[in-house]
């Protein structure tokens, strides 16, 4: 379950893959002064990254299971799908991936108090000095809120 959530001034991600082999990699990338986020095919993910650095090769994809959420340094939001057309977002608060049902401000009443049994890990950047903290939510810390 990948969830990359963002507002005008800060992004985070979970770093977990699970389509295939599980293991953990970073999800959050700072190119030319956006930090961008990918979610669904990593590899599609970099290809995508690795464009962004260097627009000389758009790459094409087979299939569409791509997404990225980019957040400029000047707090404009915008949603990338396979065809590399910036969407520009206009929520204050934004998500994506399987998980971005999970990210709204009272995630508990919008999942109807339903509460998840694992562990939350978080890495959030700021937009202008980039990576700001790390923190792990322990789901039994929720249990008396």
């Amino acid at each position: 379950m990948t969830t990359i959530v963002c507002n005008r001034t800060s992004m985070a991600a979970d770093r977990r893959i699970t389509n295939g082999p599980m293991f953990s990699t970073d999800k959050l990338f700072r190119v030319n002064g956006s930090i961008y986020g990918v979610c669904d095919n990593i590899e599609h993910g970099l290809k995508f990254i690795e464009w962004r650095r260097n627009t000389d090769n758009k790459p094409t994809f087979e299939s569409t299971t791509f997404c990225a959420l980019e957040l400029t340094g000047d707090g404009r939001i915008y949603w990338w799908g396979p065809d590399f057309v910036a969407v520009p977002v206009h929520e204050e608060f934004y998500g994506i991936g399987s998980g971005a049902e999970l990210a709204p401000a009272d995630a508990y009443a919008a999942r109807g108090g339903w509460l998840s049994g694992r562990d939350a890990k978080v890495i959030t950047y700021h937009r202008q000095f980039g990576e700001v903290g790390r923190v792990t939510i322990n789901s039994k810390m929720l249990e008396s809120a």
